[in-house]
């Protein structure tokens, strides 16, 4: 029996071998963007039961959850989220990546936040002109770090876009929906459906029962 070498062969398997490994002792180190492999689901929920206490929470890497938040059970927050300050997060939760939730902020069950929005429920001190902005924020004395705190209430079942931001004091109604790239500086009813800069209404949701109704 005569035996044959397939070079070409055998450097593919050295190839996919040497692949492995580095993909494996890489991950360690690079960012989910260098290796094409989702995250363990156990590391996520780890993270969340240490941050929430409780068994089914999610939480994605490269977050930072204070300890003064309240996260409850069902919560999914997923990669390079911030959750800064008394907030209180309800169940069933869904925040995607690259948001930021900052002061003092409420949001109630069932909400979806998209990507990249921001909500703030506190501001930094910046109207007296004859100190330094910098200094109007932390220095001098200043006890709260210079900041305004009107807290953010966020009802059960809303639905907020991409790139929108909430600021300080408003209420979002339950059912509420709002648009991509919106700024929210005011109250917005239930069910209210808007967008823009500032955000407006537009329309309300409704019931099919409604709908077909009107129809």
């Amino acid at each position: 029996m005569v035996s044959t070498y397939n070079g070409s062969t055998s450097i593919a398997k050295i190839t996919k071998c040497i692949y492995t490994v580095l993909s494996a002792g890489m991950s360690v180190f690079l960012p989910r963007t260098h290796i094409c492999h989702k995250e363990s689901n156990m590391l996520r929920l780890l993270r969340g039961w240490l941050c929430s206490g409780k068994r089914n929470v999610c939480i994605g890497k490269g977050c930072v959850v204070t300890s003064m938040a309240k996260i409850d059970e069902g919560t999914t927050i997923e990669d390079y989220v911030r959750v800064v300050g008394h907030i209180t997060i309800g169940k069933n939760v869904y925040i995607n990546c690259f948001t930021m939730i900052s002061g003092e902020v409420v949001i109630g069950d069932g909400v979806l936040i998209s990507q990249f929005v921001t909500i703030w429920g506190r501001a930094h001190r910046f109207m007296n002109r004859d100190l330094p902005i910098w200094d109007q924020h932390g220095k001098h004395g200043i006890t709260d770090n210079g900041y305004d705190v009107q807290s953010v209430k966020i009802g059960t079942g809303v639905w907020i876009g991409p790139q929108v931001t909430v600021f300080r004091g408003v209420s979002i109604g339950d059912g509420a929906v709002i648009g991509a790239g919106s700024v929210v500086t005011h109250d917005v009813p239930a069910f209210a459906v808007c967008w823009g800069v500032p955000a407006r209404v537009v329309k309300y949701r409704q019931s099919e029962q409604a709908a077909a109704q009107k129809a």
